[in-house]
């Protein structure tokens, strides 16, 4: 398909993007994890319509957040806010354990059937990190928020690392700021600012 070719493309050229990420990305199938209206819009670098006021995300924005984690094959992963499915299933090409959590019914309900032949991968119903028991090696919050919760870093192990939108100014696409990354040093917790971004309160990166 010429369109999933040219799309594989931008990923790899994109700036900051792990070849690993990208690599995992041209892997999983995008076009599984759309509604079937919007499936020849599948690998198009923009996102798309999932239900639920959400959607799947800008591809090539999902490979620099997914970059940003730096994640690798010994990893327990959690990701809150499971959308469509999409970002799990590219995380468990690269990492040993993914749990995935939404608190909307419909999207797990979908997500399910999509995830289930993936066996590294737990997806749970729930609020957050509430939802799920233990600590982790990387955290993904994929809704944006005005701040990183305490509650969230809380649950990294020693030299994990949490990637999250943070930021309140409003843009035509819904909220625009900093996509952060904290880590976990001891009691120490280190945040930086990677790069700007645009995401819809409603979900964030793979649930916008």
């Amino acid at each position: 398909m010429l369109a999933r070719h040219r799309l594989a493309r931008r990923i790899r050229r994109t700036p900051d993007v792990d070849p690993a990420i990208a690599d995992a990305m041209i892997a999983t199938p995008r076009h599984r994890f759309v509604r079937w209206r919007y499936r020849l819009r599948a690998y198009r670098d923009f996102s798309l319509p999932t239900g639920d006021g959400t959607t799947i995300s800008q591809p090539t924005y999902v490979a620099r957040v997914l970059s940003a984690a730096r994640v690798t094959r010994g990893d327990n992963v959690l990701e809150i806010g499971c959308g469509s499915g999409w970002t799990a299933a590219i995380l468990a090409r690269v990492a040993r354990s993914v749990v995935t959590v939404d608190c909307v019914p419909d999207l797990i309900e979908r997500a399910r059937p999509r995830l289930a032949h993936l066996r590294n991968v737990r997806v749970v119903e729930g609020d957050g990190v509430h939802a799920v028991d233990g600590t982790f090696d990387v955290i993904f919050v994929m809704c944006g928020g005005p701040r990183v919760p305490p509650s969230f870093t809380e649950r990294l192990r020693d030299g994990g690392r949490l990637v999250m939108p943070v930021g309140r100014r409003r843009s035509a696409r819904g909220m625009h700021g900093n996509v952060v990354r904290v880590t976990r040093h001891g009691d120490t917790f280190i945040e930086v600012p990677l790069f700007e971004g645009d995401w819809n309160t409603l979900g964030g990166v793979d649930g916008y």
